[in-house]
Order: structure tokens, then sequence, then C-alpha cells
């Protein structure tokens, strides 16, 4: 049997090894599953995990690390690095039970323990493994192999030493198991990471600014796709480019407000340096220039859930107050019940920012983010992502949204005019419908070139960054692309990053091969004792 496996990720991170490090990636081992036997043996075994069972050994991973780090927490000699080596052979010990290897089936439909499921792929990459891992999507046979193994594991003995249990146990099936990695990881001496931008100018200097990450990170550079995380979040944002890009060739289309679309690269975990390469770039004009940055993240799910993140309070007396009704109206009027703007104060001593806003507000420029989130990610992107759906319906409503509610905002507020009496109230009006309406066609063309290319940093397909800088060329007054690398304290490795083949043979315990040898012998000697006592005597 063969199916399609998908690696799991090793990098480096401050000079600590993080994700999955084993000596060797190549799998050759006899299969089995967990039990809760005692005498189950899973040396030199790679063993099969449903999705209940990951969670229920991270469970208690999680259980046994809060307990470690409450019994070291009054030892002043233990050092940082003796604590992680720790953790380490505490994940090792209770997700694999020193397995050879462990493969994890996918569920073959979005799992509704999302968060602990997300909590399990954090502790992935937070922690090392020094066995080979890979991840395969559900398949009916694997699952017939899955649960063959599970009633007679090659890990195990029979349960007595009945004869009948002996003979079960030695002609049942076990599977053997091969994965042939390509290649062997090294280390990527330099990572190029791309931003792009491009204006859509009025004959102001007062700029909105669009922007959002196009890569995503995760456990697993194969699977890393789908439109539910930064693939929507790029969609949208060249959806809201065409938009208003074939809004401004209208008489009254064209604002007093500059429109920036930044898409960058460097996601929460490489702290969106993508936007700070960005930041430390710009002159102090454009800067002071700036009335707001909108932040998408995460907006392409299902969920009609979107809060916006702010860091800074509603102020009557602010454009806070103009922006976020703007927002609130449209939610009202297209029916986002569940929408609601969010205010925390930003952490100043993290290493990591929670939201891509942050880090303009870091600047002093007001920034805000759309989000699926209430609260902060675990991962950016997981292995279920690849298997949720990937319709636009719910894509298409909240570019809908967004475009109404940046709409409302920009023409209802003329940066030009010192007396508020004289501006529009457009809070009744639609502006993107009929022909400025979101072209479907043109959201599928994306959606499909983003499924099907690698958006995984740092093994990024150029090929896709080239084709949106061709549509940034065409629908843009004026676009730039820059390319920077990434700091030498994130280390990754050349993966394999397309789906490597999993082999299963059917295969018979070694104890059948005695029973059958000694079955041949006796058979042999009873015939040669026929013949030689009795037919020729």
């Amino acid at each position: 049997f063969d199916f399609d496996a998908y690696n799991s990720l090793q990098y480096e991170e401050n000079n600590i090894k993080l994700g999955n490090h084993p000596y060797k990636h190549a799998v050759n081992l006899l299969g089995s599953t967990y039990h809760e036997d005692k005498d189950i043996i899973y040396h030199r075994h790679v063993v099969l995990m449903q999705p209940e069972e990951i969670l229920e050994r991270n469970e208690r991973f999680n259980e046994k690390n809060s307990e470690l780090l409450i019994e070291i927490a009054d030892n002043e000699e233990i050092t940082e690095e003796e604590i992680i080596e720790s953790q380490n052979k505490l994940f090792q010990e209770t997700i694999t039970e020193n397995a050879g290897g462990f493969i994890v089936i996918l569920p073959e439909e979005t799992l509704e323990e999302i968060e602990e499921w997300s909590d399990f792929e954090s502790n992935l990459l937070q922690y090392k493994l020094e066995v080979p891992l890979y991840f395969v999507n559900y398949n009916s046979t694997l699952d017939s192999i899955y649960n063959s193994l599970k009633l007679h594991p090659a890990s195990s003995r029979p349960s007595s030493f009945n004869p009948i249990d002996v003979i079960n146990w030695a002609t049942s099936d076990n599977f053997h198991f091969v994965v042939t990695p390509p290649s062997t990881p090294k280390a990527i001496s330099e990572i190029e990471l791309t931003n792009l931008q491009g204006w859509l100018s009025s004959r102001t200097d007062r700029t909105i600014v669009i922007t959002t990450n196009i890569d995503c990170f995760g456990v697993s550079p194969g699977l890393c796709t789908g439109i539910n995380k930064s693939g929507g979040d790029t969609i949208t944002m060249l959806e809201l480019l065409r938009l208003y890009s074939v809004l401004s060739n209208y008489p009254k289309g064209k604002s007093n407000y500059n429109i920036l679309f930044l898409l960058t690269t460097g996601s929460r975990e490489q702290n969106w340096i993508g936007a700070q390469e960005w930041l430390d770039g710009i002159d102090d004009r454009l800067k002071n220039g700036i009335d707001f940055v909108l932040c998408l993240d995460s907006i392409g799910s299902v969920s009609d859930d979107l809060f916006l993140h702010v860091s800074r309070p509603r102020d009557k007396y602010h454009l806070t107050d103009k922006l976020y009704n703007s927002f609130e109206i449209t939610a009202d009027q297209l029916g986002f019940n569940e929408f609601e703007v969010k205010h925390k104060k930003i952490k100043r001593n993290q290493d990591r920012q929670d939201w891509p806003h942050e880090i303009f507000a870091f600047n002093t420029l007001f920034s805000v983010t759309l989000s699926q989130h209430s609260d902060v990610p675990l991962v950016s992107s997981t292995t279920l992502d690849q298997i949720a759906s990937n319709d636009l319906d719910h894509l298409t409503k909240k570019i809908q949204f967004i475009a109404e509610s940046l709409a409302k905002y920009i023409f209802s507020n003329d940066p030009d005019e010192e007396n508020e009496e004289n501006t529009i109230d457009y809070k009744d009006i639609m502006v993107f419908s009929d022909d400025l309406s979101i072209n479907n066609q043109f959201l599928e063309s994306w959606r499909d070139a983003i499924i099907s290319s690698n958006t995984f940093l740092p093994y990024f397909d150029q090929n896709l960054i080239s084709g949106i800088e061709q549509f940034f060329d065409e629908f843009t007054d004026e676009s730039t692309k820059k390319t920077f690398t990434l700091g030498e304290s994130n280390v990754f490795y050349t993966e394999f990053t397309d789906n490597i083949v999993l082999n299963a043979f059917i295969v018979k315990p070694f104890v059948f091969d005695v029973i059958f040898a000694l079955l041949s012998l006796s058979y042999i000697g009873l015939l040669h004792f026929l013949v030689k006592y009795f037919l020729f005597k």
C-alpha cells in the first residue's frame, strides 16, 4: 500500500533546536499502535496514532510539564538549558514512549477540539522530538491497517500461552512501514524574504495602509495550505486592491486618501519581521501622513465571527471613534452579529507581539487588526487548515464588509475639511454593488493559485510572488518590491516540502516463520517415514 506522507518541521531559534530533529528521517520499521498494556514493546516500531490519542497524550504531557515546572521553581541552581532539556525529554517520553517513530493519521473532517489540537502543534514547535514524525491524511485503507494493528499490535506478545491465543498471534498480519526521504535536510545558509507594496494615489498626503503577511508557519511545510489563514488574507487584499482601483476610475470614486497595499513575509513566529522591515525603510513624510493601518489576520475561515483588535481605546475627539463606528455600522448592515472591537494594551516586554498591528503601534502609528480570532492563536497555521473548507462564500461576505467599512470612513471624512458639518453621511450607502461588486471568478483564480503553491516560510513559491507582483503593477499607480534576509537567529533546513511516499507491506511475525518451518519439516519427515517404512517395505 502507498500513502502520501508529510514530514514535520525542524528548525532552530537562538541556537536551540526545535521541532523534529531525528538522527535519520528514514523509516524502515514494523508498525504498531499504542495500548495501555504494560508489556507492550515500542522500541524499533513506528506507531500509528489517531487524533484522539494525540490529544490525550498531549494533555498528559501538559500536566506533567506543569508538575515539572512547579518542582524546579524553587531550585535556583538549575539553568535554563537544563530546564529546556528536561522538558524536551519529558515531551519525547510522553508522546512517543520511546518508539522508533510515529505516524499521525489526520482526521477526515475538522476536529471540534481545534484548540486542543493547536496546543499539540504548538508543543511540537516549542520542544524537540528525536524520532521521525510524519502526518498522513485520512484514508480508509490506512484506517483499516490501524484497526488491524489495534487488535494485533506487532509490538505485543500473546495474551496467554493458550495454544489458540498463540496461533492467532502468530498468524495475524503485521505491517512493515517504509519511508525513504529524497535527501538529508541541511541548514539553509541564507533565507530571502520579500515585501510588495502598491499605491493608489490621491491629491493629498493622507494615507491609509492595508497590510497582511502572505506566508504561513506551522508544524508541517507540506500541509500549510488552504485559505483559512494567510491564504484568505492575501486573496482579500488583492480583491480590495482591485475594487478600489476600479472605483478610482469613476468621477466620484477618487478619494482624498492614498491607499497603500502592503504584502509582507514573516508571521507571528518571526515577530512580523516583514512589517518591521517596511517600517524601518519609510521616511517621516509618509509616516506622518498615515491615518491608520489596517492589518488582516486569519479571516478566511467559514466562521462569520470577526474581531477588531485595537491598542487605542475609543475617543470621540480622535479618528478612532469614526473608524470603529464605520466597522460597527457595516457589521450591522451585513449581519455580522458577533463583530466586536477588542481593546488590549501592548506588552512591550514580550519577545513577540501578539497581533500585527502592535508592530505599527510601537512606531506611533494608529493601527488595528481584523481577525477571526478573539484571542491570540497558539499557532499561525495548523495541519487541519488544509482539510478546512475552501469555499469562498464566507470570504466574499468578509471582503464586502471590509470594503464597505473603509468606504464609510474614506468618503464621509474628507481630510481637507475642517468643518465636520460639511462632510457627507455615507452610513446607509453600499458602494460595492452592481459593476463594483465582488468578482467571484477573480477570487477563485487566486484561491486555486494559492492552494497549489507552497507559502511556507522559507520554502515560498517564487512563481506566486511574481504573479502578485504583476498584479500590483497592473492595478496600482506605483508598486515596489523589496527583498531582505531573515536574521541568523532563525535556522531552517532544506525540507522535503512535497509529499513523500509511505509504503506499507503485509508481513507475518517471526514466530509464524518458525512455526511454518517446523510444520514443513514435520510434513516432509512424515512423508519420508511413510515412504521408507510402508510403501517400499
